[in-house]
């Protein structure tokens, strides 16, 4: 099941990361056919943990573990609760956990089915999540946020991002309400967004506040590249003609209630 990790690097992920329970979802998908190993770690976060994984067909995936024992529980059963299709959550950590990996693969799958550049989604099981894996070189590096990337062309990069989030509002009636540098991953030359667990539908009541703060984060970080247009502008483009009101019927993501 490890590969690449020393016996004791081993054994700090496991204490921090699995709980038995955890380890029995892992070993689920690897029987259903969805896994066959889990690799390396490759991003650690407040929330969760990437690991590489291998599919059968021998293909790399991302595999996200959420850690039940979350520092930003109180912060995650937020969003939960204020969703419309999470209102029969229950309160207890283990179930806002696992509802939190069902809300970030059913917004995966909802944006990539809106054209969004995401990684793909592939399987979910309680508090995992199986998605594609972003990379670049050779060697398989994991993508760069665009953070910490270099040499690349800001103006084309700016314009898929800003064309993706239009995508994602008018098409997929989503929010992202965290862009950022830091959750855009910079793949085969274009802007692939990642962490959208905390992505809320047009009718939360705080979608409008969301959305023009990542107008702000976007056109901050681009204005400092001598790109892009002011926060008011991108803000207005996203939401041109975007009704935020409550719309009934079969969500693209599963049926649920917008």
């Amino acid at each position: 099941m490890w590969k690449r990790s020393g016996t004791g690097d081993k054994r700090k992920i496991l204490d921090e990361v699995f709980d038995e329970r955890t380890l029995k979802a892992l070993h689920k998908l690897m029987n259903a056919g969805i896994l066959q190993t889990l690799d390396f770690p490759v991003a650690t976060g407040k929330e969760a943990t990437v690991f590489v994984g291998l599919t059968k067909k021998a293909d790399e995936v991302a595999v996200k573990v959420y850690r039940v024992g979350n520092a930003t529980f109180n912060s995650i059963r937020r969003y939960i609760q204020d969703d419309p299709r999470f209102k029969a959550v229950g309160r207890d950590r283990r179930s806002v956990i696992f509802a939190w990996a069902v809300k970030e693969y059913k917004n995966l799958l909802r944006m990539h089915e809106a054209g969004v550049t995401v990684p793909s989604p592939v399987a979910h099981l309680e508090n995992v999540l199986v998605m594609e894996y972003l990379f670049v070189g050779d060697g398989h590096e994991p993508a760069p946020s665009l953070k910490g990337a270099r040499g690349f062309d800001a103006p084309a990069v700016y314009e898929a991002l800003r064309k993706d989030v239009r995508r994602m509002v008018a098409k997929a009636r989503l929010v992202h309400g965290d862009l950022s540098e830091y959750n855009v991953l910079l793949a085969e030359g274009r802007p692939h967004i990642i962490d959208v667990g905390q992505a809320v539908v047009l009718d939360h009541p705080r979608a409008k506040e969301f959305l023009r703060r990542d107008a702000e984060n976007v056109a901050r970080f681009f204005g400092r590249l001598k790109v892009g247009e002011g926060a008011a502008d991108l803000y207005e483009f996203w939401s041109h003609g975007v009704s935020f009101e409550r719309r009934r019927g079969r969500g693209r993501a599963g049926g649920e209630e917008e």
